[in-house]
């Protein structure tokens, strides 16, 4: 997985020099400007990144289960992780959306003075339920990986049954 190393340390090196710009900029205070959009972008990746990983292991996972090759347990965690690294990476892209919307209003000629007060105002109420819902959601997934309750691991293993083989009668994991 080379590939995956290379990516990383360009990320890495990108996310320092995309900061760096940032903070010599003397744009770095405009929310639209090109270092911004790029700076945002690359925090966003790795956090989609872990994602999509975690969300693949799981579906991995699910399949093993059902064939009575996997615990429901850590089954149920690579569930939990997406759920949590998925609430963490909406958090920068509804960010980065945002801003994206504001470059997007002045590269047609709308200054984002231009915008109105109140469709501020939804902007920003649509921004602090999207961080709500995603920010709960990502916190009690994160709590359940590293805190579960012993009625949460029952129910847990009582949920997830493996495939019956045609000589072997269907146990309960």
């Amino acid at each position: 997985m080379r590939w995956t190393q290379a990516l990383a340390g360009i990320l890495l090196v990108g996310q320092v020099v995309c900061t760096a710009l940032v903070v010599a900029s003397a744009r770095s205070v405009e929310e639209t400007s090109a270092v911004v959009l790029v700076t945002n972008f690359s925090r966003v990746v790795p956090l989609l990144w872990a994602f999509a990983e975690s969300l693949a292991y799981w579906r991995m996972m699910r399949r093993r289960l059902a064939l009575g090759l996997a615990d429901p347990v850590v089954t149920n965690r690579f569930f939990l992780w997406s759920v949590w690294t998925g609430g963490l990476a909406m958090l920068p892209l509804a960010t980065l959306l945002l801003r994206l919307t504001g470059y997007a209003l002045q590269w047609f000629g709308l200054p984002e003075a231009d915008v109105a007060a109140s469709d501020r105002a939804a902007i920003a109420a649509s921004l602090q339920i999207v961080f709500l819902i995603t920010g709960l959601a990502g916190v009690i997934a994160i709590s359940l990986s590293f805190f579960p309750p012993r009625r949460y691991l029952d129910w847990i293993r009582t949920q997830s049954q493996p495939i019956a083989t045609p000589d072997s009668p269907r146990v309960r994991v």
